[in-house]
């Protein structure tokens, strides 16, 4: 931390008023007095530490007034370490704090060790007792022409000697000059009482005459002495002078000395004063004339900046004249002069201001030229690619109808499903909406107030007793609603009921408990028995928080019944309902009956073949199960052949959630469970912590067993007894999964399925979604009834998005840069390409890269040295299985949102107010979208055409600020580190992002180009010379939250508004994104010598104020949607 950044935040923290605390920045900055004054201020210990933390920054102060600030002996210890050795200060006065004999012994030590010091004042602290006034007496004799001034605690009241109070109220040196003529006519009475003073009080308290104090508000000082107790009345003084005189002559004599000598100190008092008023006419002649020679330089700048704004006016018209792109490098032109107008308020140098605008103008020329170029480059091979596009378009216009005429025939069959799963869904969604409604009203009724006797027995003879059908209390009500869910179904209704057996005539007994086969109406169900404690109730599943008292198996049936009740989907177990058998403590799930049994049970207890249409046919209708549940956010956790049923036309359903959860959408880390290992991921294997694409690895596994018939890891040398769990973490701590390539059980897996299944096996975060594992299926099943393969390309659009997508690189662009791509060591599917930036076409991918950001950064004239740094090496990126993850999640974000903007009921509709468009009703946070999300905004999106779909998507560049060599290659080879394990982040947990370039290069950390790893060595930098890397990355988001000055998230909604903090907008800081959404946008005011500190503006309208330079920052929750493009390495 800065030491600036330190006593701002020492300042903040001792609660100093403003005045104060701008005292104490002038002396950091060194624009105070020598004369400081903090009389009354009350700034205690912790003020106290500010002031000498400016102090070190500054050794000018020669007076520091203390007075009445409720210092103790620990402030008073600190303060004489810090100025032991300082060179300036000679006068401190402690007056009227809480000090005691341990202030003391250190200020002794400071008069001891410090000869600057001469003066020190510490009236008014009765815990210094005897001994510690002696002890400062001790260390001010043994010094020449030392002042201190103390109390003596064996005065009485009426002999003690008070020195005249300064006057808090002074606010210059008027009051100051009509003081001394008050002090001249008291002087003889003060000398007088001083006579009948002990002499040891009485030099530490004269000797204090020639002090002199700043006026209160730290500016000239006015001189005043210090306080005197009262003398005693004027006949005591006399009978007492007689008496020492008829006593002793002698005491006559020497009080005629002492007179003497109090009134050679008034004399140097007053020579004192009217030296300092003699600096001080000077300084306020100086002040003057340094005034005027401001005024002076201001006008001859204003005339120099009307002169280049008419200069620019004038070129501006000249380019009235251009075609579409002039027009708009005009505009950049109008901007720049705009920005010209602003500097004229912070007195900026012209003559550099005219550099730059010329150098602009220069680079909006060789712009107009190149475009010029390009156009007629353009137009010269127009004819050309339209031939070229012509055949093509035969080519595809066949391949178009053919494909057509498969698609429309499986829309027909999906929209039926569909349309069936909307009604079923619709259908439930009521039926749980007014069963809340229902519980909602009775428990509004049975809160009303009660009457009293009189009023209650009126209303009884009124109201009608209740019906039969009438609840009379919520557990009635919740027991009807039950009954109506089929949550507590009869065991008498089923006709039949039997045991299931296997093969061997054995129970059919899995993790879960027994299995019965019954009837009920004529058609056979499932009974699934399990051991329960209690019976799950209504509320206990409608719940979204469980008991936490209760017990695990308990939280987990009620987990599984939620997710079964409130999910329908044709490829997953029908839910019929549930029966509780109070006497035996059991629960039986109603499910639907599965003919053929589990998929694990067909492929090896019953060694049945599955056809290879059938195959792609399950593993489709699974993969399309799981994106339903995914997209609902519930992960299995327990995905295996076991858990997978078929029924008698062999359609897999998924089944058994005992270990499902319901993942929460503001963060992908989910609670540990270890799963099936045979299926489970590395993450469940080596109990580490899961995100929801722990799924995606135990699909991976499924596909590998189904296509084979052989059971996970039961292959080669494992054939027998399979692999141990020890064999398969070591395996799965050096990255080996299920292999992919060999020939298993007599077949070989094809190239499509290997691609797929390898975008299973790999880290988490980077697998495949299922959205894009269900689309891939569905299309090689549809490939496979029709006897034809899916075409590889068209594969490689599912998987990765169209090769023309703004996230993907020209496939011409990587075939000439294929022969310098490096592999990264860590991860080989992982490329990197350095770029020639002398090479005309590379550096101008480097500048396309940075100018589609917007913003500022497009705006810079060059983009090979933008903002003051010029680029010294770069290189691009890409990954398939990244590519595949980014595509994914953006058809995830679309399958999730959809319909968010127009239904308050949807699970992801914004949790800040909108109107019927979507659009934020509060202006602050309409501002901050407009500005950062809409492609009428200040950034670019890189395709505007997705805002215009449901849901509207936006795909952005930005920018990364990283801290190492090191953090570039770890990033590249994983995953961007959820922020919250590092930095709790002002507005939410999640990794940063900003499409302000010259923001991003202020984040990033100085490194030495002697610290490249291997991986990089290619880049070669110069060793010694500093570097700063920025990512220049792509996010996809679809429901971004406005993180404005006012915003509380609605976490601390309920939280009491004294335990909020100072600045409501920092409640977001280390919480997870707002439920329902997956960015978080804030616009900040940034002040490129901090970025410690970046609050949000107060309000919109501050943006554009003169000397205020906005910035975005972005926060996402899925690192999926962080895609890094390419690596900029700035000079430092």
């Amino acid at each position: 931390m800065s030491g600036r950044v330190q006593l701002a935040t020492m300042i903040e923290a001792a609660g100093l008023i403003p005045s104060t605390a701008s005292l104490v920045q002038s002396i950091a900055n060194g624009t105070a007095t020598g004369l400081v004054n903090f009389q009354g201020r009350h700034i205690g210990d912790l003020g106290l530490e500010a002031v000498i933390l400016a102090l070190k920054h500054r050794n000018f102060v020669e007076w520091l007034d203390l007075t009445e600030n409720d210092i103790t002996s620990e402030g008073v210890r600190a303060l004489v370490t810090a100025l032991t050795n300082n060179p300036t200060l000679h006068t401190l006065t402690l007056t009227n704090n809480t000090l005691d004999d341990a202030a003391a012994e250190s200020l002794a030590n400071l008069v001891e060790t410090n000869t600057v010091v001469n003066a020190i004042s510490v009236y008014d602290n009765p815990n210094i007792s005897r001994a510690g006034i002696n002890r400062l007496r001790a260390a001010a004799n043994a010094r020449d022409n030392f002042t201190l001034g103390v109390d003596d605690p064996d005065e009485t009241t009426h002999t003690r000697h008070v020195l005249r109070r300064h006057n808090h109220n002074t606010t210059g040196n008027t009051q100051a000059h009509d003081d001394d003529d008050d002090d001249d006519d008291d002087a003889d009475e003060d000398v007088l009482h001083e006579a009948q003073t002990p002499m040891s009080s009485r030099v530490s308290r004269t000797s204090m005459s020639s002090l002199r104090t700043p006026d209160a508000s730290g500016g000239a000082p006015a001189f005043t002495l210090p306080r005197h107790r009262q003398p005693p009345p004027q006949h005591q003084q006399h009978q007492h002078q007689q008496q020492q005189a008829t006593a002793d002559p002698t005491v006559v004599n020497q009080l005629l000395d002492q007179q003497h000598r109090m009134q050679e100190l008034l004399d140097e008092r007053d020579a004192t004063i009217a030296t300092m008023r003699v600096q001080l006419e000077e300084q306020e002649a100086a002040q003057t004339q340094a005034a005027a020679a401001l005024i002076s330089e201001k006008e001859q700048l204003q005339a120099t900046i009307a002169e280049l704004t008419q200069t620019n006016e004038q070129r501006a018209e000249e380019c009235d004249q251009a075609n579409e792109r002039k027009a708009e490098l005009a505009q950049r032109l109008q901007t720049a002069i705009d920005e010209l107008e602003s500097l004229r308020s912070a007195h900026a140098d012209s003559e550099q201001q005219q550099t730059d605008l010329t150098e602009r103008i220069k680079a909006m020329k060789e712009e107009m030229e190149d475009l010029q170029q390009a156009k007629d480059d353009v137009e010269q091979s127009k004819a050309d690619l339209e031939t070229r596009l012509a055949t093509q378009l035969e080519t595809l216009k066949t391949q178009h109808e053919q494909k057509v005429k498969d698609l429309g025939e499986a829309n027909e069959a999906l929209q039926t499903q569909r349309n069936t799963l909307q009604q079923q869904n619709e259908s439930n969604a009521q039926a749980l909406r007014d069963a809340r409604a229902e519980i909602e009203r009775l428990q509004q009724a049975l809160q009303e107030p009660t009457t009293s006797d009189s009023e209650d027995a009126g209303a009884t003879s009124a109201k009608p007793p209740p019906g039969p059908d009438t609840p009379t209390s919520l557990q009635e009500a919740e027991a009807k609603l039950e009954g109506m869910l089929n949550l507590n179904m009869d065991l008498a209704r089923f006709t039949t009921r039997e045991r299931v057996v296997d093969d061997k005539g054995d129970f059919t007994k899995g993790g879960y408990g027994k299995l019965y086969r019954c009837t009920i109406a004529g058609h056979d169900v499932a009974l699934k028995e399990i051991d329960v404690r209690s019976r799950p109730r209504l509320l206990e599943i409608l719940s979204e928080k469980s008991n936490t008292q209760a017990h695990a198996n308990d939280k987990r049936v009620r987990r599984e019944v939620a997710i079964l009740m409130t999910l329908r989907h044709p490829n997953i177990v029908s839910f019929y309902g549930i029966c509780y058998d109070a006497e035996r403590k059991t629960l039986s799930f109603v499910l639907s009956w599965a003919d053929n049994g589990s998929l694990f049970d067909f492929m090896h207890l019953h060694k049945r073949q599955i056809s290879h249409v059938d195959k792609l046919r399950i593993l489709s209708e699974v993969a399309g199960a799981m994106e339903f549940l995914h997209a609902h956010d519930v992960v299995h956790r327990d995905l295996k052949s076991a858990n997978v049923l078929l029924d008698a036309v062999l359609s897999a359903k998924v089944t058994d959630f005992g270990l499902s959860t319901f993942k929460n959408t503001e963060t992908s880390s989910l609670s540990r469970v270890a799963g099936t290992p045979l299926w489970a991921s590395p993450e469940q294997v080596l109990e580490e912590k899961l995100r929801a694409d722990t799924d995606a690895f135990s699909f991976g596994c499924l596909a590998w067993e189904v296509w084979f018939a052989v059971k996970p890891w039961h292959h080669g040398k494992y054939e027998k007894d399979g692999i141990s769990l020890l064999q398969l973490a070591l395996k799965y701590e050096k990255h080996e999964y299920l292999p992919l390539e060999k020939v298993i059980n007599g077949q070989e897996m094809p190239v499509h399925l290997r691609a797929l299944l390898r975008g299973c096996f790999t880290t988490s975060g980077s697998r495949l979604s299922f959205a894009l594992l269900h689309a891939a299926f569905r299309g090689q099943y549809a490939a496979a009834r029709e006897q034809r393969q899916l075409n590889e390309a068209r594969q490689q659009e599912l998987l990765q998005g169209p090769p023309d997508a703004v996230w993907k690189f020209d496939p011409e662009i990587l075939a000439t840069l294929k022969e310098k791509k490096h592999a990264l060591s860590t991860r080989d599917t992982v490329y990197v390409v350095p770029l020639d930036l002398g090479n005309q076409d590379e550096a101008s991918l480097v500048k396309t890269l940075l100018r589609q950001a917007g913003g500022r950064t497009a705006r810079q004239p060059d983009l090979l040295g933008p903002f003051g740094r010029k680029v010294a090496a770069a290189v691009i990126t890409w990954c398939d299985q990244k590519l595949a993850a980014f595509n994914g999640a953006m058809h995830r974000n679309k399958t999730r949102f959809r319909g968010h903007l127009t239904s308050t009921s949807h699970p992801f509709a914004p949790k800040y107010e909108v109107d019927d468009t979507g659009a934020a009703t509060n202006a602050e946070e309409k501002a901050v979208l407009d500005r950062v999300t809409t492609k009428t905004g200040h950034y670019r999106l890189l395709d505007a055409s997705l805002m215009k779909q449901d849901p509207p998507l936006r795909v952005q560049r930005v920018f990364h600020g990283v801290n190492s060599f090191d953090a570039v290659v770890g990033i590249l080879g994983g995953d961007f580190a959820p922020l919250q394990k590092t930095d709790i982040g002002w507005f939410g947990a999640g990794p940063y992002f900003t499409p302000d370039l010259d923001y991003a290069l202020e984040y990033a950390h100085d490194c030495d180009g002697a610290d490249v790893p291997a991986d990089l060595r290619f880049l070669q930098l110069t060793p010694g010379e500093v570097y700063r890397i920025v990512l220049v990355c792509d996010v996809t988001y679809g429901n971004p939250y406005p993180v404005t000055k006012n915003s509380l998230h609605p976490m601390v909604q309920s939280t009491a508004e004294d335990k909020l903090p100072t600045e409501r907008w920092q409640t977001f800081a280390g919480l997870p994104l707002v439920a329902g959404h997956d960015a978080h946008i804030a616009v900040t005011a940034f002040d490129s010598k901090s970025v410690d500190y970046v609050p949000p503006f107060d309000t919109h309208a501050d943006w554009s104020q003169p000397g205020e330079k906005p910035v975005a920052e972005l926060v996402i929750s899925d690192t999926s949607c962080a895609l890094v493009r390419a690596v900029c390495v700035f000079q430092g």
